[in-house]
């Protein structure tokens, strides 16, 4: 596997404004930032979030209206040179400090995600015990970044399933919990969690870094701190786009449009409803007009860090290690980190060979089930099987290079709608390969 060197779009760009100042309206900006992972090598997750923070900060947002999500591993890792700090740019601040965390460790979990969002205190569990807590007058914005795949986004110990995500927002729209919502949501194949299922009258505005059948992307990779990709790179194209902005005037259509054109290894995309696109990024990110961070970033994208080196999401750890292998550091550890992490990845595609072969007959129709991608159709069906997987087959959080097949349980619930016959299957064929990867 070779390096992915990406010399990003960063030419200078003129954001057309609106052509009169428009104060948000009445009532509450809230916001959820959640960084849904853990471990060393997911270290851009946690700093995205960190920095989404101060960026929201930064632009007038109270505190007391941003909570956050992030299992907080990676500012007092081990591994970590900077102890306490996170950096979310080669040049750029210390973004831990100053952060506050609502939920740490195990508490970060789809449940109390979800039971945040829709402000459902007696529901939560561990953590602070806050919950966005809004009315028909509110916006709410919600930033996630972490692994995903089709139909779900991973959290620490556990999943969100599309069916999950979209029934808590219609849920939240019937119960009129916001007036708008936008969703800017980093992942792997993120725009599976709403392409063809995000209504466009619930006043839900949603941005995916990635169209539905596509990988995201890392950035910073090469970053002479010693640390891993210190971003995502749709993640730290629209935050340092807020930070240049004046975010009272920018629309969010013009960012959406700016962060696709610097997006160039993925496709940006959005759902929902498109007239929200319309409105200041500023009623969404905070308000306050004399917040603009030229005393911390250039006032042209185009001087700052012109050349980004950019990793497939799920191939982080493996590019990293292959890093050091050429740099010839800890050789011998370096190559059996290596190995081992190549005869994973070949006995997990061996579980989802196995599983289709059980299922299906003819090589013409096994082909299609194990390559091609779809959007999902039956969610029902989708949240059983996946949920499934995820307990008895593989624990994709500790093996999230299982993340790139969960597109074969789609086509699979595609082709039989039988979450019991596939879930069957799994028992039959994951009994003895479970306890390798849990």
């Amino acid at each position: 596997m070779r390096m992915l060197a990406t010399i990003s779009l960063l030419t200078s760009v003129t954001v057309s404004v609106v052509s009169f100042d428009r104060n948000p309206p009445k009532g509450e900006l809230y916001a959820l930032l959640v960084a849904g992972s853990n471990g060393w090598y997911n270290y851009r997750h946690q700093a995205d979030a960190a920095h989404a923070y101060h960026v929201l900060l930064d632009h007038g947002v109270a505190a007391k209206n941003i909570i956050v999500m992030m299992y907080d591993d990676i500012a007092t890792n081990e591994e970590n040179p900077y102890k306490g700090k996170l950096f979310n740019s080669p040049n750029g601040p210390d973004v831990y400090a100053g952060l506050k965390i609502d939920y740490k460790g195990d508490s970060v979990t789809p449940e109390n995600f979800l039971a945040v969002l829709r402000g459902d205190r007696d529901a939560v569990k561990g953590g602070n015990g806050r919950v966005i807590q809004s009315s028909k007058c509110d916006r709410i914005f919600v930033f996630f970044v972490d692994h995903g795949s089709t139909g779900l986004v991973a959290f620490p110990n556990d999943i969100l399933t599309v069916k999950q995500l979209h029934d808590t927002l219609k849920d939240m729209h019937k119960n009129h919990k916001y007036s708008q919502l936008v969703f800017y949501l980093g992942a792997c194949e993120g725009g599976s969690m709403f392409r063809g299922i995000l209504e466009d009258d619930i006043d839900v505005y949603a941005v995916t870094s990635a169209d539905y059948n596509e990988l995201g992307f890392a950035t910073y990779c090469d970053n002479d701190l010693d640390l891993p990709c210190l971003g995502a790179e749709f993640s730290v194209n629209w935050m340092e786009d807020s930070d240049r902005q004046d975010i009272t005037l920018e629309t969010l259509g013009e960012q959406f449009e700016l962060v696709k054109g610097l997006t160039v290894l993925s496709h940006v995309r959005r759902y929902g409803n498109m007239s929200i696109g319309d409105e200041p990024v500023g009623w969404f990110q905070g308000f306050r007009k004399d917040m603009l961070r030229t005393d911390k970033s250039s006032t042209k994208l185009s001087e700052s860090h012109p050349h980004r080196i950019s990793w497939p999401s799920r191939d982080v750890e493996l590019m990293h290690l292959q890093k050091m292998k050429l740099l010839g550091l800890h050789s011998a550890t370096v190559n059996r980190e290596i190995s081992r992490i190549q005869e994973n990845r070949r006995q997990i595609e061996e579980v989802f060979t196995k599983l289709v072969h059980q299922l299906v007959f003819g090589q013409n129709t096994r082909r299609q089930v194990l390559e091609e991608k779809s959007s999902v159709i039956n969610l029902d069906c989708h949240d059983d099987v996946v949920r499934a997987f995820d307990s008895i087959c593989i624990d994709v959080n500790k093996h999230d290079y299982a993340l790139k097949y969960m597109y074969v349980l789609n086509n699979l619930c595609t082709k039989f709608n039988d979450s019991a016959k596939i879930i069957g299957a799994m028992r039959t064929i994951c009994s003895e390969t479970r306890a390798q990867f849990f």
